[in-house]
């Protein structure tokens, strides 16, 4: 077994090179040892390769004693609901989320849908499954049986204290993933729905959707223009992470989406809690305090942050990325289906549309994340150079994730990815020259701590 598919929040690799069948039934029975005992839910996203590895997952976690319910072909938050909402001890999807269609691999869960991050499961389930004579224990051998009615349990679930009388032309960019059942939800909401690729199809014939990326709902921001749509809605491959269009066909960051699904939420209760990761936008941070949220940051990843939420009084999460966790009425993970119920609800009984709900934000400039190439064994050294350096300056920096320094004008974060062997860097300034000098700062200090460990950084 490949031990580098054990990721900071998930196990994931390219199928028949990284991961197959034989390593997936010894992560399931790791899985089980880990577990303990009970019940949990397995699930699959679409491609050609998930339903030999959900199999085989299962077969090994029920070898070493677990009961098993087999999803099947699920949203990843309806995975995550069956454990939440059945009170299981766990679960798992078996999913590669947005990654090309030659990749796969899988989530985990506790009970009430706690993630699975590196520090919390699964650097103990690569230690067993790395072991040598690590095995299927006999005489141990639980059960499996396929679960019924799970999709109609989850949306009714979804609406049962929604306003369904919204009447919103909504389009929804469904990337031949496992989400077309949105259509349902919206429907019963009285929006009038067209989806877009929404047939199952794991040689993602089209892409597949990246919230996070602008690029990657080219499409879906041409269509909602064409048709003269509301609002559009993407959602990636499983589920979990979604963006929005604006009625004028203009993509909505991540970040800008959470604040404004949590204005109801604060306007209902103020002072409460608001998880946000530490690439997180300062108009976003200001509106999210304007309106009484107290800011508690976390570090990037949906591990972190569905934990911090789910495991607190918080009522939100939101990251840049797409994933947001709402706890007002829900169990607080992330759930992209969820999101883009709350948001219509939102706008429809704020009788607002996307673009307005936005202006509520000030605008500032910001970038994209920018990859930097950076060996896995130097990353960690570089940004704790960089931490030095600025404080050595007198410059005041949060560690919480990498080094996040903010100005009278801007601020960058720089850390190290957990993922790639790379620094991401994020910039925003109060306007452009700021944005500029952000980027020049934190590209220099990328630059100097290469020098300094024998490196030559190289941009992505």
């Amino acid at each position: 077994m490949d031990p580098k598919i054990f990721r900071a929040y998930d196990v994931r690799g390219i199928y028949g090179q990284d991961i197959d069948v034989l390593d997936a039934a010894k992560i399931g029975a790791a899985f089980a040892e880990i577990i303990g005992s009970g019940t949990v839910s397995v699930g699959r996203d679409v491609r050609l390769s998930s339903q030999p590895l959900a199999h085989a997952f299962m077969a090994g976690a029920a070898a070493n004693g677990l009961r098993v319910g087999d999803a099947g072909l699920v949203p990843t938050p309806m995975l995550y609901f069956s454990v939440a909402n059945g009170s299981l001890e766990g679960g798992a999807m078996v999913t590669a989320s947005h990654n090309p269609k030659e990749y796969n691999g899988m989530k985990f869960c506790r009970e009430k849908a706690l993630s699975f991050s590196y520090e919390s499961g699964i650097k103990e389930m690569a230690r067993r499954c790395l072991s040598p004579g690590f095995s299927f224990r006999s005489g141990a051998c639980g059960e499996i049986e396929s679960k019924k009615g799970l999709e109609d349990e989850y949306l009714d679930y979804l609406l049962r204290d929604v306003d369904q009388r919204c009447g919103m032309d909504v389009l929804v960019e469904v990337g031949n993933g496992c989400c077309a059942m949105v259509g349902r939800v919206l429907s019963r909401m009285g929006c009038k729905v067209s989806l877009m690729n929404p047939d199952p199809d794991g040689r993602f014939p089209n892409g597949t959707v990246n919230p996070a990326k602008e690029e990657t709902v080219k499409a879906l921001k041409e269509e909602v223009l064409r048709r003269k749509a509301d609002i559009g809605v993407a959602l990636d491959v499983d589920g979990d992470r979604v963006c929005f269009v604006d009625e004028k066909g203009l993509w909505t960051q991540g970040d800008v989406a959470f604040a404004i699904i949590a204005e109801p939420i604060l306007e209902k209760e103020r002072n409460a809690e608001v998880v946000a990761d530490v690439r997180t936008s300062r108009a976003v941070i200001e509106r999210l305090r304007d309106l009484g949220g107290r800011i508690r940051f976390s570090r990037v990843g949906h591990s972190y942050i569905a934990n911090a939420v789910i495991g607190s009084e918080a009522k939100i999460g939101g990251e840049l990325s797409g994933h947001i966790y709402i706890h007002d009425r829900y169990y607080g993970y992330d759930d992209g289906i969820y999101a883009t119920v709350r948001m219509i609800e939102t706008l429809a009984s704020k009788g607002e549309t996307l673009s307005e709900a936005k202006s509520k934000i000030r605008k500032m400039s910001s970038s994209p994340e920018v990859r930097v190439e950076f060996p896995e064994e130097l990353k960690f050294r570089a940004v704790a150079n960089i931490s030095e350096t600025l404080k050595k300056e007198g410059i005041e920096v949060n560690e919480l994730d990498g080094v996040r320094a903010d100005f009278e004008r801007g601020w960058f974060s720089i850390r190290a990815s957990n993922t790639e062997p790379c620094l991401v860097l994020r910039m925003e300034g109060e306007d452009e020259p700021s944005l500029q000098e952000m980027a020049s700062r934190a590209y220099g200090l990328v630059i100097e701590a290469g020098r300094k460990l024998g490196h030559d950084p190289s941009f992505l």
